[in-house]
C-alpha cells in the first residue's frame, strides 16, 4: 500500500497548492469528509486515488474561480440565431421557441421536411437493430466473467440501478470509448473512476 500512498501524495502535490489543506478540509465529493480520513483504510485510499487520477487526466478538475462563482443561465441569456435570405436575426428565447413550434428549423424560415417514407426510414431501423444486436452479444459475453468485470458490473448497478449494465455498452463521451471496451483492455480503473464521479455528482 506504500506505493498507493506515495502516488496519492504526489498527485495531491501536483494538483493542489496546499496539499495539507486539501487533506484536512471537508470535501463534497467524499460526503463532506476530509480526504485525509480516506487514508485510514485501503478502500478509502483506492477511492481517493481514483478521484485524483481522474483530476490529473482532465476527466475532472476542481472548479476554478469562474466555475465557483458561476450563475445559472436564464431564459433571457438564451438566443436563437435565425438566418434567412442572407439576413441574420437574433431571436429572444420565447420568439425562438415560437418559431420552432410553427415547424421552422433553427436556421431556416421554411417548414422542416416531414416527407418521410418507408424507403428512407427502413435503413435507419435496420441500422439501429444491427447496433442493438451487437450490444446484446456484448452483454451475453459478460456472463461468467471474472472478478474484475463483476466489480464493474456491480458498480454500474449501484450507480444506475437495474438498467445500469446497459451503460457499459454505450459510447461514453467522457471516456471517449465504450466502457466495456476499456474493461476488456484491462483499463477498469478508468471506468470505476467515472462511475464514482457520477455517483458523487461530479460528472453526469
Amino acid at each position: 500500500m506504500t506505493q498507493i500512498v506515495d502516488e496519492i501524495r504526489t498527485l495531491i502535490e501536483v494538483l493542489y497548492d496546499d496539499p495539507e489543506d486539501f487533506l484536512r478540509g471537508p470535501h463534497g465529493i467524499f460526503g463532506s469528509r476530509p480526504p485525509g480520513e480516506l487514508m485510514a483504510t485501503e478502500e478509502g485510499q483506492l477511492e481517493l486515488l481514483r478521484f485524483l487520477r481522474a483530476a490529473a487526466q482532465g476527466v475532472y478538475m476542481p472548479p476554478n474561480e469562474i466555475d465557483r462563482d458561476f450563475k445559472p443561465y436564464t431564459d433571457a441569456d438564451i438566443r436563437f440565431i435565425d438566418e434567412h435570405d442572407g439576413r441574420v436575426e437574433d431571436l429572444p428565447f420565447e420568439e425562438g421557441l415560437l418559431a420552432q413550434s410553427q415547424g421552422k428549423g433553427p436556421n431556416d424560415n421554411e417548414p422542416i421536411d416531414k416527407d418521410y417514407t418507408t424507403m428512407n426510414v427502413d435503413p435507419l431501423l435496420d441500422q439501429a437493430i444491427t447496433h442493438l444486436e451487437g450490444q446484446i452479444a456484448q452483454l451475453r459475453s459478460l456472463k461468467g466473467s471474472g472478478p474484475e468485470i463483476a466489480t464493474v458490473v456491480a458498480r454500474t448497478h449501484e450507480v444506475f440501478g437495474d438498467q445500469g449494465v446497459l451503460w457499459l455498452v454505450e459510447h461514453n463521451q467522457a471516456l471517449q470509448a465504450t466502457p466495456l471496451d476499456l474493461v476488456s483492455q484491462g483499463r477498469s480503473d478508468q471506468v470505476l473512476t467515472l462511475l464514482d464521479q457520477i455517483k458523487y455528482g461530479v460528472c453526469v
